[in-house]
Protein backbone atom coordinates (compact mmCIF):
# COMPACT_ATOMS: atom_id res chain seq x y z
CA UNK A 1 0.00 0.00 0.00
CA UNK A 2 1.39 3.03 -0.97
CA UNK A 3 -0.39 5.52 1.15
CA UNK A 4 -0.74 4.63 4.64
CA UNK A 5 -3.11 7.27 5.40
CA UNK A 6 -5.46 6.04 2.67
CA UNK A 7 -7.82 3.71 5.39
CA UNK A 8 -8.58 6.27 7.42
CA UNK A 9 -11.76 8.31 6.87
CA UNK A 10 -10.64 11.26 4.11
CA UNK A 11 -11.51 13.93 6.99
CA UNK A 12 -8.22 13.09 8.75
CA UNK A 13 -5.49 14.85 6.89
CA UNK A 14 -1.90 13.79 6.97
CA UNK A 15 -0.01 16.74 8.01
CA UNK A 16 2.23 18.74 10.54
CA UNK A 17 0.47 20.82 12.89
CA UNK A 18 0.30 24.63 11.94
CA UNK A 19 2.22 25.95 15.18
CA UNK A 20 4.78 24.79 17.77
CA UNK A 21 4.11 21.62 19.94
CA UNK A 22 5.00 22.33 23.62
CA UNK A 23 5.86 19.10 25.17
CA UNK A 24 6.96 20.39 28.47
CA UNK A 25 6.77 23.24 31.06
CA UNK A 26 10.32 24.95 29.19
CA UNK A 27 8.90 25.21 25.92
CA UNK A 28 5.61 27.31 26.96
CA UNK A 29 8.19 30.02 29.18
CA UNK A 30 10.49 29.64 26.44
CA UNK A 31 7.79 30.81 24.46
CA UNK A 32 6.31 33.35 26.56
CA UNK A 33 9.16 34.89 27.46
CA UNK A 34 10.07 35.86 23.86
CA UNK A 35 6.42 37.82 23.68
CA UNK A 36 5.99 41.53 24.30
CA UNK A 37 2.87 43.77 24.51
CA UNK A 38 1.55 44.62 21.66
CA UNK A 39 2.89 41.49 19.80
CA UNK A 40 0.59 39.02 18.79
CA UNK A 41 0.41 35.99 21.03
CA UNK A 42 2.31 32.44 19.70
CA UNK A 43 -0.36 29.87 18.76
CA UNK A 44 0.98 26.98 20.27
CA UNK A 45 -0.23 23.54 20.86
CA UNK A 46 0.28 20.85 23.60
CA UNK A 47 1.31 17.70 23.56
CA UNK A 48 -0.66 15.45 25.60
CA UNK A 49 0.24 11.95 26.92
CA UNK A 50 -3.23 9.77 27.01
CA UNK A 51 -2.74 8.02 30.60
CA UNK A 52 -4.24 4.85 29.32
CA UNK A 53 -1.29 5.13 26.62
CA UNK A 54 1.58 6.37 29.09
CA UNK A 55 4.77 5.52 27.86
CA UNK A 56 6.76 7.57 30.04
CA UNK A 57 7.32 9.74 26.75
CA UNK A 58 7.81 13.93 26.64
CA UNK A 59 3.93 15.01 26.89
CA UNK A 60 1.73 16.99 29.21
CA UNK A 61 0.05 14.66 31.83
CA UNK A 62 -3.61 15.72 32.63
CA UNK A 63 -2.75 15.43 36.32
CA UNK A 64 -0.02 18.22 35.69
CA UNK A 65 -2.56 20.03 33.77
CA UNK A 66 -5.22 20.12 36.29
CA UNK A 67 -2.36 20.96 39.17
CA UNK A 68 -1.10 23.79 37.19
CA UNK A 69 -3.95 25.09 35.43
CA UNK A 70 -3.22 28.88 36.90
CA UNK A 71 -0.19 28.75 36.11
CA UNK A 72 -0.88 28.05 32.28
CA UNK A 73 -3.69 30.54 32.46
CA UNK A 74 -1.53 32.96 33.70
CA UNK A 75 0.99 32.88 30.61
CA UNK A 76 1.10 36.26 28.67
CA UNK A 77 2.89 35.65 25.41
CA UNK A 78 1.02 32.22 24.49
CA UNK A 79 -2.52 30.86 23.62
CA UNK A 80 -3.28 27.28 23.64
CA UNK A 81 -4.65 26.60 20.41
CA UNK A 82 -4.11 22.95 19.55
CA UNK A 83 -3.63 19.09 21.08
CA UNK A 84 -1.73 16.62 19.71
CA UNK A 85 -2.17 13.16 21.76
CA UNK A 86 0.32 11.04 21.98
CA UNK A 87 1.15 7.59 23.94
CA UNK A 88 2.54 4.15 23.93
CA UNK A 89 1.08 2.24 20.84
CA UNK A 90 3.54 -0.34 19.95
CA UNK A 91 1.58 -3.84 19.26
CA UNK A 92 -1.67 -1.38 19.54
CA UNK A 93 -4.46 -2.41 17.30
CA UNK A 94 -8.18 -2.99 16.79
CA UNK A 95 -11.11 -1.66 19.58
CA UNK A 96 -7.70 -0.51 21.85
CA UNK A 97 -6.36 1.55 18.86
CA UNK A 98 -9.82 2.71 18.29
CA UNK A 99 -9.36 4.05 22.27
CA UNK A 100 -6.53 5.56 21.49
CA UNK A 101 -8.87 7.80 18.67
CA UNK A 102 -11.83 8.16 21.42
CA UNK A 103 -9.17 9.04 24.23
CA UNK A 104 -7.71 11.51 22.18
CA UNK A 105 -10.62 13.48 20.97
CA UNK A 106 -12.18 12.91 24.82
CA UNK A 107 -9.38 14.62 26.38
CA UNK A 108 -8.58 17.18 23.76
CA UNK A 109 -12.39 18.74 23.96
CA UNK A 110 -11.72 18.68 27.90
CA UNK A 111 -8.35 20.69 27.39
CA UNK A 112 -10.92 23.17 25.44
CA UNK A 113 -12.64 23.20 28.67
CA UNK A 114 -10.26 23.38 31.20
CA UNK A 115 -8.20 26.32 29.90
CA UNK A 116 -11.05 27.57 28.24
CA UNK A 117 -9.53 27.88 24.75
CA UNK A 118 -10.27 27.55 21.16
CA UNK A 119 -9.37 23.87 19.65
CA UNK A 120 -8.78 24.18 15.85
CA UNK A 121 -6.53 21.37 15.40
CA UNK A 122 -6.09 17.55 16.70
CA UNK A 123 -3.09 15.34 15.95
CA UNK A 124 -2.77 11.74 16.93
CA UNK A 125 0.95 11.09 16.84
CA UNK A 126 1.93 8.02 16.04
CA UNK A 127 -0.95 6.62 14.40
CA UNK A 128 -0.40 5.98 11.01
CA UNK A 129 2.10 3.36 11.42
CA UNK A 130 -0.14 1.98 14.44
CA UNK A 131 -2.83 1.45 11.59
CA UNK A 132 -0.63 0.06 9.06
CA UNK A 133 0.90 -2.23 11.52
CA UNK A 134 -2.65 -3.37 12.47
CA UNK A 135 -3.40 -3.71 8.69
CA UNK A 136 -0.67 -6.16 8.59
CA UNK A 137 -0.70 -8.07 11.46
CA UNK A 138 -4.01 -8.27 12.82
CA UNK A 139 -6.10 -7.69 9.57
CA UNK A 140 -9.10 -9.03 11.40
CA UNK A 141 -9.28 -5.87 14.25
CA UNK A 142 -8.52 -3.15 11.28
CA UNK A 143 -12.26 -2.57 10.72
CA UNK A 144 -12.69 -1.81 15.26
CA UNK A 145 -10.11 0.83 14.50
CA UNK A 146 -11.21 2.11 11.68
CA UNK A 147 -14.89 2.71 13.22
CA UNK A 148 -13.77 4.28 16.02
CA UNK A 149 -11.88 6.89 13.66
CA UNK A 150 -15.01 7.11 11.55
CA UNK A 151 -17.24 8.06 14.74
CA UNK A 152 -14.97 10.66 16.02
CA UNK A 153 -14.72 12.30 12.52
CA UNK A 154 -18.73 12.23 12.67
CA UNK A 155 -18.82 13.53 15.94
CA UNK A 156 -16.22 16.68 14.86
CA UNK A 157 -18.08 17.49 12.29
CA UNK A 158 -21.46 17.90 13.94
CA UNK A 159 -19.93 19.40 17.26
CA UNK A 160 -16.31 20.49 17.83
CA UNK A 161 -14.94 21.04 14.49
CA UNK A 162 -11.26 20.41 14.78
CA UNK A 163 -9.05 20.01 11.72
CA UNK A 164 -8.06 16.42 12.54
CA UNK A 165 -4.10 15.54 11.85
CA UNK A 166 -2.58 12.33 11.70
CA UNK A 167 1.05 11.43 11.64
Amino acid sequence: MKDKTAMLPESYAAAPPPWPVARDWESLTKWNGMWHPGQPLQRVGLCLVLSDFDDEGPGFRWDWLLAHKEQLLALEGVTIRGCSVRGGLEGVHGERLGRFFRAGYESTKQLSVLLPCAIPFLRWEGVVDAVEQNRLHHPETLPDALRAAEIIAMQNATAFYAKLLID
